[in-house]
């Protein structure tokens, strides 16, 4: 996919007409697999350069990229593959179909996915000797797979990438746009499928209508939040807009390395420890309120250069 300096206002829109003529340009799709790959490692190079200013360190574990397995090519997106002993950590990204996935998220995307998202994320913590082994190493049962956290700081991450500046080209911008947009919509279709008794049909006119998703990669969301793993996506969007509230006017570079020095924690806990607050009392309430004004300055704060 090539940069698309042709984009403009009225062509990035979220006007159903907008959406239309941008999924209709040859430009949004990516013509192989290799092409793809292509894509995704140019956006990881143009941010390496600036995860000095925003982080101490890096994980030791390098960060890579693999195909999807053709068995698992109905999946959305792809997956995360965190590093192990003496190995790299993977996005194994999906390269089915490609003429029906327009590729405007793939900057948003590898951001989550990789660096600084998941990949800075489970990378460091899988090195954090402080932390104890259960906390550490990621297992099938998860058992701190503690999704506002997780998912949270990877969608956070890539926020911070539209702070950074990754998303100069007009094409990207509107891609990360969209990105929130579709993780909104989220939070709106997993509680009408679990909550309201929506029928399969409304959820999916909903995620059609706010965003890039294609009729397989919406039947693939709609399975998960209602079989696999209910509630799971509400996490993003919630996760992602407490840390920036949170984070506030504090140093950015000092937020990140207090945020991951924790390892993976319930948001209100973690709050309550960055904050300096003392421990609830057992049977104390343990809500996370987000107030949206101050998390909007947490995407400000990276507009100062950060002290060393």
């Amino acid at each position: 996919m090539q940069p698309s300096p042709r984009l403009g206002a009225a062509s990035t829109s979220t006007s159903g007409n907008g959406q239309r003529r941008l999924t209709a340009e040859p430009g949004t799709y990516a013509s192989s697999p290799a092409e793809l790959e292509r894509l995704f490692q140019g956006h990881i190079e143009r941010l390496l350069p600036h995860l000095p200013r925003y982080f101490d360190r890096v994980p030791a574990a390098p960060f890579l990229l693999r195909p999807l397995d053709a068995s698992l090519s109905g999946l959305t997106y792809g997956y995360y593959e965190p590093p192990g002993a003496g190995r790299a950590g993977y996005y194994h990204y999906n390269a089915a179909n490609l003429p029906s996935r327009p590729l405007l998220q793939a900057a948003s995307v590898i951001c989550h996915e990789g660096m600084p998202g998941h990949h800075m994320q489970l990378g460091r913590q899988a090195e954090n000797t402080v932390l104890h082994p259960i906390r550490r190493q990621m297992t099938e049962l998860r058992t701190f797979a503690l999704n506002g956290y997780m998912e949270g700081w990877a969608e956070y991450a890539a926020g911070l990438c539209d702070e950074i500046g990754l998303y100069a080209d007009p094409a990207d911008r509107y891609g990360r746009l969209s990105s929130e947009r579709f993780h909104a919509a989220r939070l709106v279709v997993d509680t009408g499928l679990n909550v309201l008794g929506w029928p399969r049909e409304r959820a999916a006119a909903y995620l059609r209508a706010s965003g890039f998703l294609a009729d397989i990669e919406i039947g693939t969301e709609l399975l998960r939040y209602a079989v696999d793993d209910p509630g799971q996506a509400l996490a993003y969007h919630l996760g992602h807009w407490y840390l920036r509230e949170l984070r506030g006017t504090r140093n950015p570079r000092q937020f990140h390395e207090d945020v991951l020095a924790e390892g993976p924690l319930p948001l209100a806990i973690l709050g309550r420890q960055l904050n300096g607050e003392p421990p609830r009392p057992e049977g104390g309430q343990n809500r996370v309120r987000i107030n949206p004004v101050r998390a909007a300055q947490g995407h400000q704060a990276c507009d100062r250069e950060p002290r060393r």
